[in-house]
Order: structure tokens, then C-alpha cells, then sequence
């Protein structure tokens, strides 16, 4: 164990004697009401009331996903506050990016599934496109670390996909096709069955475009199939997950080709294709002292990049392997007018990554495995003075083994992180809340690949960060509005740094912003929601390659989005939205010395979105980016300009789906 583990013990028996102190204190003021989705996972691991959470949760239902006009998971994302979506390759799984990390983003926002972990240890999106939009129940997002819960890698936040299990009939179906713009068309599949205590539900896709560019056209089918069990003690699940994806790789466009032919394609023959496979055993009973819960998963993903263009004619091949073993305990309990929750658990995966280059004279064929063990502990205790308080504590070793052409390298870390929450219910609908702790993440197999020349696989200290929320809710029966504050200090941020060609630890940086969410029921007919975030990431010190960057601001981070929808319902079957989203910009990649002239411009994106429904016909017709905006969310500098990959311009979208 670390130094720290036994402070926070001693912390946890500081907080016990406040707690039990507390039963004494005389309670004057009732709990006020909050209007908050009613179950959450993100926060805890466990179902249970948001407002027992002094954490902030934001959820987007699947009626939300409907009228928002997405054509895939990664744009419901995309318009959400505070989260930007980055396109550097012209994959469908593009990188998330929660709270400011730019390039890193993949690497500092945790995506689970059902609660559990899909994000890779490599420098690879999770693989979003292979989930069927239609199999989601909801989108749980914590902004801020996970850290405590989840271990690495959660420092800017954590998003958590809630698929659809048990349904309300005993048998029920639905189809669907979608035909669009750039050769868009789809079909999708689901049907469910339930008896007595079991239920299966099955979901099927396939979708393909050409997309706005040359050589970027992709084909993604999807299957999932979920076997849950209703027994008394609590759930039982399995699922199974299989997605196959081919995709044609366009190349980055020059500043000049940007303006004259942006939808070319600079390599006209690279593609790639993306093999992924999950298969999940989940449960959570309930026991005479509390709830048991236990993960199993193991996951495999298989993708081959063939670069064509620059003479391979053999793929470079990259297989992963996970297997993780998450088993927890909550132990819910009283003392006088107080409420406990105490949550101890453990987390064990290992990872394996092998590599096989089509070019070993240029970058050798590397294997690697990682094995994780971790164990935390969270304690929440509700007042019924409207007081919610939390303490958290983990600690994460990692060994790393890695072979790089036979030049080998173990790495061994032990890693702590902490939280403390607090909310206040106060009268009036109001509330306060705010967090302090300390998250942490490692770098990844491709972070440890020798640099450019060298033999000698790079050893990088852990990322730290410490951090900081504070913020106020309001919520009323037309009514609900937030503001957060929040605060990151990092400590050896892990980054690629061009002007060394290598993978290294940053001197210190922050980051620092704000964000406002509000939604108004301005009558039985209209909606109106919206957000905005500003996100200020800069370096506060230090040098890199000799060259002062303290000051600095962190290359692809926009300092504000923003986002305002309308939604009228003009009756029970038919709904209009309007959605304006807009993100500022931001300093090209490439530019951590802030000196080009150069940068990702703003934009603006209009998206309009009609649904109707005629008895089990349910028809969604949408037109996005309706300006037709040019613009990017990926540009990097070379020389004395630079590249971007160019993004989709306006486009039509008409789904039919019937239920059977």
C-alpha cells in the first residue's frame, strides 16, 4: 500500500466519529423535493435514487436521443455540454473529449457499458458505433473524476450506457430503415420476449455511408442480445455484444485543399476494418445485510489498418483482450434520524495487446500485457436536514509488461485516489453541492512505444490531477437549472509532445471553467433547453523541449460551447425541435507553444428534427447542419500551415420504424 492509503483511513475514522456524533443533532428542516431522474448507476456502482447522490448527474433519456436527430451514438454526445467529439481520422468512433484534454481526451473520459468498462489502454476510441442507438435506455454523465469509483482514466468524467432490459409486454418487436444523404442507409431489428421472471431482448443494425468524402465510406453491423433474470434476491444478466466494422480512410486535407476540393480523399486506397466482441455476466442481490454486485467481462477487439497508399500490402493488425472481475458490496444502515450507504469493492483486469506491423523495419511488432487490481471504499450518509455527504477511497497497482522487439520493460505503479462530496438541499427548490479529490491515470501500451531511433520503451510517471467542484441546482415542476465551477490541476499529464517525437510528462497544468444547464416546461406545448461551458486549459509552468510553454494554452480545447433547443409538441403524436449547437476556437495541434497565427475555427451547427407517430408507425425525418457550415474539429500544424479532416455537411436523414 502507498503512503496514502493509511491517511485515509485515518480520515474515514475522523468522518465515522462526525457521523455518529450526528444521531444526536436535532433535525428542524424536512428534505426538500428534487426533480431528478429517479435511478442512477454513474455515482455508485449500484441503482439507487439520484437523491441520495451528492454527486451531479446529468442523464439523456432515449426520447432525448430520438429528438436529438443523431445518426449515431457519438452525435447524441457531441451535443452535450462541456463534451467536444474530435474527428482526426474519419472513423465513426471518434475520440470523446470531457472537460479539456484535447488529444487526450479518449484517455481522460471513462465510456462503461451497463456500468462497465469499454474504453481501451491503447490510444483508440471505445467502440461506440458498434451499440445500436435503439438498444439504449438512457446516458448517465458525471462530469468531473470518477476516480473513486472507476479507477483510471476518469479524471474529466464518466459517461455510462444504460441499455434496455426488461419490457413491459410479453412480446413485442419493432423494424426500421433509414435512408439518407452520401449514400446513407440503414436497417435495424429488435424484438423481446418475456415470461414470468426471464425476459431476452435482442437488437440488430446495419448501417452504411459514404459519407461527405472520397474513400471514407463505412459499414457497421451490430448485434446484441440481453438474457435477464428477475429472481427475489435481485437481477441477473447476460449479455452479448458483437460489431463489425470496414471503413475507408480518407487522409487530412491541406489548408489550400480545405477551400478548393475538401471532399477528396489524400489516400485514395487505406481503410481499415474493426472486429469487436463483449460478452457480460452482471448481477446485484440483496443479502440480510445489504447488496451484492458482480461484474464479469471479457472483451476482444480485433482491427487492421491496410495503408495501400504507402506501398504495405499487408495490414498492420492490432489484437486486444480484456477480462475484468468486479465484485462489491453496499451495506445500507441507519443511526437515529441518519442514513448510510457503505460500498467496498475490488476491481482485477488484465489487458492484453499484440501488435504485428506490416512494416518491422519502420515500427516493430510489440506485445504487451497490463493486470490491474484495485481496491476502494465509499461512504454517503443522507441528513434529513437536506444533507448528503460522501468519502471515497481507492488504490490502483498496475503492472505493465511490454516487448517491443524484444527490447522489454516492466512497469510497476501504485496509484491512490480520493473524494469528498457534499450537497445541501436548501428551501425554495434550491441546492448546493461540491467535490474535492484526486484522480489519476497511467498511460497507455502506445504511450510506452520507444520513440522514433530508439529501442528503449518510454517509462512515464502516473498523471495526477486534483480536483475541484463547486456549483448550485434549482429545480421546480417547469423548471430545472445548474451551475458548476470546476478546478484541475494535473501534475505529469501524459502527452505526445512533437518537438522530442516522444510521448511525455507535461510540466503542471490546469484546468479551469464553468458550466450552466437549464430546461424550462414553458407550457404543455413547448420545451426549451440549453447549456454552455467555457473550459480554460493552459500550461502553469515549465518547459518542454527547452522551449517555455507556461501560459500556454493546451492545443484543441475550445474555451466555450454552447447549446439551445426548442421542442414544440404541437400534439400527442407529433413533436418539432429545433437545436442550435456552437463551439468555439481553439489553438491547432501541434501549437503548445501558442506562436502560430493559425487555428480551429469557431462554428455553428443547426440541426432540425421532426417525429411523428400514426399508431405503431413511428416516421423521423431530420436536416442537419442545415446551414451547410465547412468546418472541423481536428487540425494540426505542419510546417508553416496546416491539415483537418473536413466534417459532414448538410444532411438529410428519414427513418421509418414500426412496432409489431
Amino acid at each position: 500500500m502507498s503512503r496514502y492509503f493509511p491517511a485515509s483511513v485515518c480520515l474515514l475514522a475522523l468522518y465515522g466519529l462526525f457521523f455518529a456524533s450526528s444521531i444526536h443533532a436535532r433535525v428542524t428542516q424536512p428534505s426538500q423535493t428534487r426533480m431528478l431522474p429517479s435511478i442512477s448507476v454513474v455515482g455508485t456502482r449500484f441503482e439507487q435514487q439520484l437523491r441520495d447522490e451528492p454527486l451531479k448527474t446529468s442523464v439523456v433519456s432515449a426520447d432525448d436521443i430520438l429528438r436529438s436527430g443523431a445518426r449515431t451514438l457519438v452525435d447524441v454526445l457531441a451535443l452535450q455540454t462541456s463534451i467536444q467529439v474530435i474527428d482526426n481520422s474519419g472513423s465513426p468512433n471518434r475520440q470523446i473529449d470531457l472537460r479539456g484534454f484535447g488529444m487526450t481526451g479518449d484517455q481522460n473520459t471513462l465510456i462503461l457499458l451497463d456500468g462497465q468498462r469499454i474504453s481501451e489502454n491503447e490510444l483508440a476510441s471505445a467502440d461506440l458505433a458498434s451499440i445500436p442507438l435503439d438498444s439504449i435506455e438512457r446516458i448517465e454523465i458525471l462530469r468531473g473524476s470518477g476516480s473513486v469509483q472507476y479507477g483510471r482514466g476518469a479524471t474529466g468524467g464518466t459517461i455510462n450506457i444504460i441499455t434496455k432490459k426488461n419490457q413491459e409486454t410479453d412480446i413485442h418487436a419493432t423494424a426500421g430503415v433509414t435512408i439518407g444523404s452520401y449514400g446513407t442507409r440503414g436497417v435495424s431489428a429488435s424484438a423481446g420476449l418475456s415470461h414470468d421472471r426471464l425476459s431476452l431482448n435482442v437488437f440488430a443494425d446495419k448501417n452504411e455511408t459514404d459519407n461527405y468524402r472520397i474513400n471514407n465510406r463505412s459499414v457497421q453491423e451490430n448485434v446484441t442480445a440481453a438474457l435477464n433474470y428477475r429472481g427475489d434476491g435481485g437481477p441477473l444478466s447476460l449479455r452479448l455484444s458483437s460489431g463489425q466494422q470496414s471503413l475507408g480512410l480518407p487522409g487530412e486535407r491541406t489548408a489550400a485543399q480545405l477551400l478548393t476540393d475538401p471532399r477528396s480523399a489524400t489516400t485514395a486506397t487505406n481503410s481499415a476494418s474493426l472486429d469487436s466482441l463483449r460478452i457480460a455476466f452482471a448481477t446485484e442481490q440483496k443479502f440480510y445485510l445489504g447488496f451484492f454486485a458482480l461484474d464479469i467481462t471479457h472483451r476482444t477487439r480485433d482491427s487492421k489498418s491496410f495503408y495501400k497508399d504507402y506501398g504495405y500490402t499487408t495490414p498492420d493488425l492490432t489484437k486486444v483482450g480484456a477480462l475484468s472481475f468486479s465484485p462489491r458490496f453496499r451495506f445500507p444502515f441507519e443511526t437515529g434520524t441518519v442514513h448510510h450507504s457503505f460500498v467496498i469493492g475490488g476491481d482485477l483486469d488484465r489487458w492484453n495487446w499484440n501488435y504485428f506491423s506490416s512494416d518491422v523495419n519502420v515500427v516493430p511488432s510489440s506485445t504487451a500485457q497490463q493486470v490491474n487490481t484495485s481496491l476502494y471504499f465509499r461512504h454517503t450518509s443522507n441528513f434529513n436536514s437536506g444533507t448528503s455527504i460522501a468519502l471515497g477511497v481507492r488504490e490502483q497497482r498496475t503492472v505493465n509488461d511490454v516487448n517491443f522487439s524484444n527490447a522489454i520493460a516492466q512497469q510497476i505503479r501504485t496509484t491512490p485516489a480520493y473524494e469528498i462530496a457534499l450537497r445541501q438541499d436548501l428551501q425554495g427548490g434550491w441546492s448546493l453541492h461540491a467535490k474535492s479529490g484526486k484522480s489519476f491515470r497511467l498511460q497507455t501500451v502506445d504511450e510506452l512505444r520507444p520513440p522514433w531511433g530508439s529501442i528503449v520503451p518510454t517509462v512515464l510517471e502516473p498523471q495526477t490531477s486534483q480536483d475541484l467542484d463547486i456549483g448550485a441546482r434549482y429545480a421546480d415542476s417547469a423548471l430545472t437549472a445548474g451551475l458548476s465551477l470546476f478546478r484541475m490541476k494535473l501534475e505529469n499529464e501524459i502527452m505526445y509532445y512533437p518537438s522530442v517525437f516522444n510521448n511525455v510528462n507535461l510540466p503542471p497544468t490546469e484546468r479551469r471553467g464553468v458550466e450552466l444547464d437549464a430546461k424550462w416546461l414553458a407550457n404543455a406545448f413547448m420545451t426549451l433547453e440549453g447549456g454552455y461551458s467555457y473550459t480554460n486549459a493552459e500550461f502553469t509552468s515549465g518547459a518542454v523541449g527547452g522551449v517555455s510553454v507556461t501560459g500556454k494554452q493546451v492545443p484543441l480545447i475550445p474555451l466555450h460551447k454552447a447549446s439551445v433547443a426548442a421542442v414544440w409538441r404541437a400534439n400527442e403524436r407529433t413533436s418539432f425541435t429545433l437545436r442550435t449547437t456552437y463551439s468555439g476556437e481553439a489553438r491547432l495541434d501541434n501549437d503548445q507553444q501558442n506562436t502560430s497565427s493559425f487555428r480551429k475555427p469557431s462554428f455553428l451547427i443547426a440541426d432540425f428534427v421532426v417525429v411523428h407517430e400514426i399508431e405503431k408507425w413511428r416516421l423521423r425525418a431530420s436536416v442537419l447542419n442545415l446551414t451547410d457550415e465547412n468546418y472541423f474539429t481536428y487540425g494540426g500544424l505542419s510546417g508553416t500551415s496546416y491539415y483537418a479532416y473536413p466534417a459532414l455537411g448538410r444532411s438529410f436523414l428519414f427513418t421509418v420504424d414500426r412496432r409489431f
